[in-house]
């Protein structure tokens, strides 16, 4: 006697997951790696002492106003939420990077030290690197969006997206709190 058979049914498509890490997680490595290395390019840039001492004097006069929580996290978090934009967020956050590597050597310049040093210094504090990872975040999330504007899914990366910026607000005022820290006790 034969068994009977139960019907197959038919396969579903998989499903997309919700967030894809291992894919997205190569985005966030890669403009991670891109915004480091843009940094020491700028920080290679030659500059003539006198210019040097320019740029380094106005970001001393920024620098009496901005070293609270919230001004260090607004400024980095408005930076973060210009790179969100489709297709020009990376450009944004690969200017912003190569500005910073341009002020490390004014001060360095202008305080006669090593660029390297400066930039060694520089990554030896956690605020640095969860800085870097949330604008990192921004500029893959920035590539989603753009992917998803060109093939027609713009409303569900959105959603998202705005979980994404409020994991980078989180990450960023942890940082700025960080950042004020270190500049009270060692004035870094």
């Amino acid at each position: 006697m034969a068994i009977p058979q139960q019907p197959e049914e038919p396969l579903k498509p998989q499903q997309q997951k919700w967030f894809d890490l291992q894919r997205r997680g190569v985005w966030i490595v890669a403009f991670f790696a891109v915004f480091i290395i843009v940094m020491i390019v700028g920080a290679s840039v030659p500059l003539s002492p006198a210019s040097a001492h320019t740029t380094y004097n106005q970001l001393q006069n920024e620098a009496k106003y901005t070293a609270t929580v919230d001004l260090i996290f607004g400024h980095n978090f408005f930076l973060t939420l210009i790179m969100f934009t489709p297709f020009l967020g990376p450009v944004i956050g690969i200017f912003s990077s190569f500005s910073t590597g341009f002020a490390l050597e004014s001060i360095a310049i202008a305080k006669n030290e090593s660029t390297g040093l400066l930039l060694g210094y520089l990554f030896l504090f956690p605020h640095t690197w969860l800085e870097l990872f949330a604008y990192s975040l921004a500029m893959s999330q920035s590539a989603f969006l753009s992917i998803a504007i060109i093939r027609g899914r713009f409303r569900q990366e959105l959603v998202r997206t705005c979980v994404i910026m409020v994991v980078c607000a989180l990450i960023l005022f942890l940082a700025a709190f960080l950042e004020v820290v270190s500049i009270i006790l060692i004035g870094g």
